[in-house]
């Protein structure tokens, strides 16, 4: 049988490296919970049955501009700002202690039952993703709405992104 991904594609682990990052985890401390097993026991159980469907977005009449979907409750909230240098925060200036990483993938592999037809998109209720929200907090995706993607020319011809679009300052 052959192997999913080519042996030449996968690298050996690096227990060195491995054994680094473990120790990472351990200084930045991002556990919030000091007897973790003690907050999952008082959880609800995981729950199987929760399966994948679609849902109308929160605002069908949204349009660009509007700002959050949300009829303005996001702007009654106080807001504040995390600055991750400022004194007593965990961060270790000159130390990266986030990443974005943005990556066009050419080559790939998905489930051939997770595919439609025409091998373009894939089934969320195949695939059951999850999610990586921040510190130790994971998300799974149950629900999806979909909006279409803009026709940029079109909007502009009608005058919907009239006052979004601004001249680039000098230096940007």
């Amino acid at each position: 049988m052959p192997p999913n991904f080519g042996d030449h594609e996968q690298k050996p682990n690096d227990s060195t490296s491995l054994e680094m990052r473990e120790d990472s985890e351990k200084r930045i401390g991002r556990n919030p919970h000091p007897d973790f097993a003690k907050v999952q026991a008082s959880r609800p159980d995981w729950r199987q049955e929760e399966s994948w469907h679609f849902t109308k977005t929160a605002n069908p009449d949204w349009k660009f501009g509007h700002g959050a979907s949300d009829s303005g409750k996001s702007l009654e909230k106080r807001h504040v700002e995390i600055d991750p240098y400022e004194d007593g925060s965990r961060a270790t200036p000159g130390k990266k202690t986030g990443v974005l990483a943005i990556v066009e993938g050419v080559r790939f592999w998905a489930r051939e039952d997770a595919l439609n037809d025409d091998r373009n998109l894939i089934d969320p209720a195949v695939l059951k993703p999850m999610s990586r929200l921040g510190g130790i907090m994971y998300g799974r995706t149950t629900e999806g709405c979909e909006l279409p993607r803009p026709d940029y020319e079109e909007k502009t011809r009608s005058g919907e992104t009239e006052g979004l679009i601004k001249a680039k300052l000098d230096g940007q």
